[in-house]
């Protein structure tokens, strides 16, 4: 997918040292045998040795007593440029007092110096490369990298190790997500289909993953091309390819647009989930989150196969009227999907819904084999809000919890492991009677307990109900939610 693209003439021209000035009218013969040397000292970069070193401090010298005006040029270019490269392959505290040596400057003014001294390189046919040293060194040294805003072999390079150091931690979409744009950002522009599947944050993630894979062919053609710095670069590719060969991204999914969410607040972990099991008052759905793996031609691979992928789902629809008895759905058990144990099922559920629907649709779930395991609301910017919990039905054994909170028609009531019991009646607000929420939040955040379990009447809305799990879960390990 990635076209093969030749290394632009005029880079290849600066940025191989032993090719340069190669076309210069009479160039070879005047130029003095130490700057011809150091065209071809440069050809290949030595990071553990002193030869690149040893350049220079030559070039150094030659900028004592240079030839002339062309050759001083050419001479501070070599040596700013091959400083910059060394400090951006290798990244140390220690090559940084080395490259300080050979440039005659204290280690603690090499940078602001060399970005001084290479910027008043960029002169004549310098300024294209010299530019994108100075773009690599402040890519180097930024703790926010706008990868976007550069380009050239070291951009590359910088952003795979970027990429690589974000697959190894523990939130690689986001960290992803920073480095590079949202491809579906473009107003009146249909956004690719193969990033239809995610909220911004994971669109971004995934062409972060592809660029890095483009990345990879530009540093393999530029070292294939003789350019010193990529040649050094590549050493590394195998390892990056490696990983970018083993990662599978789970992004936040992009829910069907109509999804009709409780709002909590953003606080707390959000648990991983792979599947969501949808509810409103007369209809069930269900979708799958998209899984993205980027191939080494930029190809998009989205996981699992032969489901509908959120924000598409299967829909099932809801009896308009049920039985006293909160039990399982008969045909809904019958039209759930089966799948696997292991599936994080998440429940989302609309917060006018009866919270008799949402314990039976629960219950229908459970006895097809795919338990819901997370509950999902909107965050008060609209992201997705996931939270853990284990939902047990009341006549089955429950746990003893340092907090009950029980949800009733007129408000909160919460009981302590002692027995202590407090009530949180419905306040007056705006738009009339409301569960008091900030006195729930309160009073958890006084308790500090470390488990809580969460009941409530079949004939209230599912709201309350969500409002208080997700208030329970930043303050306890554990969430059990009685269904009624």
């Amino acid at each position: 997918m990635f076209s093969q693209l030749p290394i632009p003439a005029l880079f290849r021209f600066l940025l191989v040292p032993a090719l340069l000035f190669s076309t210069a009218q009479g160039s070879a013969q005047s130029v003095a045998p130490s700057l011809d040397s150091a065209r071809r000292g440069l050809a290949q970069y030595d990071l553990e040795g002193d030869a690149t070193l040893d350049v220079i401090r030559g070039l150094g010298q030659l900028l004592e007593h240079p030839p002339g005006v062309r050759e001083a040029r050419e001479a501070a270019f070599l040596r700013d440029m091959a400083a910059a490269d060394l400090l951006v392959l290798a990244p140390t505290p220690a090559m940084r007092s080395r490259v300080g040596a050979a440039l005659g400057v204290p280690s603690t003014r090499v940078m602001a110096w060399l970005r001084a001294d290479l910027a008043r390189a960029a002169v004549g046919p310098y300024v294209a490369a010299a530019r994108q040293g100075l773009d690599a060194l402040a890519l180097r040294d930024s703790a926010t990298p706008d990868f976007g805003a550069a380009s050239g072999p070291r951009r590359d390079a910088l952003m795979l190790g970027a990429v690589a150091t974000a697959l190894q931690g523990d939130h690689a979409v986001g960290a992803l997500a920073a480095m590079a744009p949202d491809p579906c950002a473009t107003p009146d522009v249909a956004c690719p289909p193969e990033y239809a599947h995610f909220m911004a944050p994971g669109r971004r993630a995934v062409a972060a993953s592809r660029d890095a894979r483009a990345a990879v062919v530009r540093i393999q053609q530029a070292a294939d091309g003789g350019e010193p710095f990529a040649r050094a670069a590549s050493e590394g590719l195998p390892a990056l390819v490696a990983a970018l060969d083993e990662a599978v991204l789970q992004p936040a999914p992009r829910l069907p647009d109509d999804s009709n969410l409780a709002h909590v607040t953003d606080a707390g972990e959000a648990a991983p989930f792979d599947a969501v099991l949808l509810v409103d008052t007369r209809l069930s759905r269900l979708g799958y989150v998209a899984r993205a793996s980027v191939q080494a031609d930029g190809t998009v691979v989205l996981e699992p196969a032969e489901v509908p992928l959120l924000p598409e789902t299967q829909s099932f629809t809801l009896p308009a009227g049920y039985r006293p008895v909160v039990r399982a759905i008969p045909a809904l058990v019958r039209e759930l999907p089966e799948a696997s144990e292991s599936l994080r099922v998440a429940l989302g559920v609309g917060p006018d819904v009866p919270a008799h629907v949402m314990s039976r649709v629960f219950l229908s779930a459970r006895e097809r084999g795919i338990t819901p395991s997370v509950l999902l609301a909107r965050g008060v910017h609209g992201g997705i809000r996931a939270m853990a919990f284990r939902g047990v039905l009341a006549n089955e054994h429950t746990p003893t919890t340092d907090l009950r909170v029980h949800v009733r028609l007129g408000g909160y009531a919460v009981v302590s492991r002692s027995g202590a019991s407090v009530s949180l009646p419905r306040v007056h607000g705006d738009d009339g009677l409301r569960f008091d929420v900030q006195g729930l939040s309160e009073l958890v955040g006084q308790r500090e307990p470390q488990s809580a379990s969460l009941l409530f009447m079949s004939v209230v809305d599912s709201g309350p109900v969500l409002l208080a799990a997700f208030g329970l879960s930043p303050a306890s390990d554990a969430l059990t939610v009685v269904m009624p």
